[in-house]
């Protein structure tokens, strides 16, 4: 090892046993100078720009990982990014730079993305021939990133304008992401067209707060193009139509308070709403009444009329969600000879892939080496498509764009599970993964396409290890995750938010190790362990219902967690955490896997591994 490098190493783990010089740990920048000023003395001096990034890349590795010291790790970023952004070569490294400022210091997040975008914007213009179609693919995803932040920030206008500048580099270099970032943008723009019609109406009501006709037009904005009813409520109760004000009032509720006779009525609403709904807004419609309609079927079991009508418009519903005709109800119809079943071809995929489209069901089966997927495998077809992997299989790099149509299928066994490495996985609304004895490393986990409902994107987990990979945010709009039986190692959680508890939103008999942990993980969780985790801030609780957790903690880092845990909205319910005092006999993952980090760590390797 290097003797700066040693030297940061052993300055980390000072700073962990909480021994680090009161100078030191205070002052970043003295401790920076008392490490690298020599080096970077003599990095400045130099022409050659190579030594900048070397010495950046360097910075930056020292940087990511001084988890316990937040104000050093972000100077130390910020010192990374400076030096890498003297030449093209580094412009890279200065964007991951930008990044892990951003997660250090979410009030500069909004200028991080202007400047990631910026270097992307360069590195696009100084690209050469060969180089321009990869590096402009790179930028259009940058600014379609900074798009979805701008957007979850609440920040609509910054949005549009990064959509559109990613739409005219998608647009002038022909790729396939043009048509996704368009839904995207039309979207937002029927948002933003929303949000002005809002504060007209709004304005109007205050005028006039016995306008009935004012309230119940700002009733159907809000429920039906901006599906939010917790904002109707209000203005429902101004319309006179005390129905119209009770079904808004179900509406807003959370979908597991629903009853039995509630959620067919929520059904009937909404499958009503969607025959009125302009076509930006019909999915949504149609989504939440077949969300009724699934719970009313689950609750009630008695085999009579109203069972009959609602199975009937849930496939119904099913089926225009996943744009085919479905069954007509209450419409006779002509028996047909039966044929015989046809097994449906499965295609195999070769062990070296570059961009694929796939319309059919596809297996990746057992090849002597690694498949390695240089570009996008993106599924096109019109019917559901799913791609399978088999036991055993290891699969690097690339993207998997499950968009709506796709499910991947991950089902390994325990002693051959699956590999994914570097990979990024994203779905759409109504796609979904599905994974069992599968180990993830480095992987991200992202929402994609412009349609969205609650819990927009499913992602299932059962018995897998999920090592440094990344879930760029947890909202309830965009992400469904059910984790269980699962070994999650050195990953930072966002906060999640939403229900904490809900069969979409599950986190239960988990190992964690390592990781960077807010509040909302740790009240989602149930019987779960943590061994040498971070809890940071993050967002008050803000449920109705009062909530006890009790993890049990092992080595825990930073500052001491039970004074995160405990802030709560005003009226929110009640949070208390009781520590378990013994460790959950959670499965552990029955391979020890192929990753040096974790392997190098016994105490660990003995914690998480048969």
């Amino acid at each position: 090892m290097a003797g700066t490098q040693w030297r940061v190493a052993v300055l980390y783990l000072t700073i962990s046993l909480g021994a680090a010089p009161v100078g030191a740990a205070d002052d970043p920048a003295k401790l920076f100078n008392d490490l690298y000023s020599a080096e970077a003395r003599q990095v400045l001096a130099s022409r050659d720009k190579a030594d900048d990034v070397a010495f950046a890349a360097k910075v930056l590795e020292a940087a990511r990982t001084i988890t316990d010291a937040p104000a050093i790790q972000l100077y130390f970023a910020q010192k990374a990014s400076d030096f890498a952004e003297n030449a093209p070569e580094g412009y890279a490294t200065a964007i991951d730079a930008s990044r892990l400022i951003a997660q250090a210091d979410s009030k500069q997040r909004p200028a991080m993305r202007e400047k990631i975008t910026k270097l992307a914007r360069l590195s696009f213009i100084k690209a050469t021939v060969a180089d321009r179609a990869a590096v402009g693919a790179g930028l259009v995803k940058e600014l379609s990133d900074a798009a979805d932040e701008a957007r979850e920030d609440g920040d609509a206008g910054e949005a549009t304008a990064y959509l559109r500048q990613a739409l005219s580099v998608a647009t002038q270099l022909k790729l396939t992401e043009a048509a996704e970032i368009r839904e995207k943008l039309e979207a937002l723009t029927s948002a933003a067209a929303a949000q002005a019609k809002l504060r007209a109406l709004q304005e109007r009501l205050l005028v006039d707060a016995n306008d009935k006709a004012t309230a119940k037009a700002i009733v159907d904005l809000l429920v039906i193009e901006m599906n939010n009813p917790t904002d109707a409520i209000r203005p429902a109760e101004r319309t006179g139509d005390a129905t119209l004000a009770a079904n808004v009032a179900i509406a807003a509720r959370e979908v597991s308070s629903w009853t039995g006779p509630e959620s067919l009525v929520m059904g009937d609403w909404y499958r009503a709403l969607a025959g009125q709904a302009p076509a930006h807004a019909k999915r949504d419609m149609q989504e939440r009444a077949r969300v009724g309609y699934a719970r009313f079927l689950f609750m009630h079991s008695e085999n009579d009329a109203s069972r009959t009508k609602a199975s009937l418009f849930l496939r119904e519903l099913e089926a225009a969600l996943e744009d085919k005709p479905g069954p007509v109800v209450n419409t006779p119809t002509t028996p047909t000879t039966p044929t015989q079943p046809t097994t449906p071809e499965v295609k195999i995929i070769p062990p070296r892939v570059a961009d694929l489209d796939v319309d059919a069901d596809v297996t990746f089966d057992n090849t002597k080496a690694p498949y390695v997927i240089t570009g996008t495998i993106r599924v096109i077809g019109k019917e559901n498509v799913k791609l399978r992997v088999a036991p055993g299989v290891e699969i690097h790099g690339g993207k998997f764009n499950l968009q709506t149509k796709g499910g991947l299928v991950l089902q390994g066994e325990a002693n051959k599970p699956i590999v994914f490495k570097n990979v990024e996985i994203i779905q759409d609304l109504h796609g979904s993964l599905n994974a069992k004895y599968t180990v993830f490393e480095n992987c991200t986990f992202r929402k994609g396409g412009a349609w969205w409902s609650n819990w927009s994107s499913r992602w299932t987990f059962d018995h897998c290890l999920i090592h440094a990979c990344k879930f760029p945010k947890l909202t309830e709009v965009d992400y469904g995750i059910t984790i269980t039986n699962c070994t999650i190692t050195f990953m930072t959680f966002p906060d999640a938010t939403g229900p904490l508890r809900h069969n979409l939103r599950k986190i239960d008999s988990c190992n964690f190790a390592g990781c960077s942990i807010p509040p909302s993980i740790v009240l989602t969780s149930q019987q779960c362990n943590y061994f040498g985790c971070t809890f940071v801030a993050g967002a008050k609780y803000k449920g109705k219902t009062a909530i006890t957790a009790d993890p049990y903690l092992f080595k825990s880092k930073g500052a001491p967690p039970q004074t995160l845990w405990t802030p709560v909205e005003e009226g929110a319910g009640a949070v208390t955490v009781t520590p378990s005092m013994r460790a959950y006999s959670n499965p552990k993952f029955p391979l020890k896997p192929n990753i040096a980090e974790l392997r190098a760590d016994r105490a660990l390797v003995e914690l998480l591994f048969d």
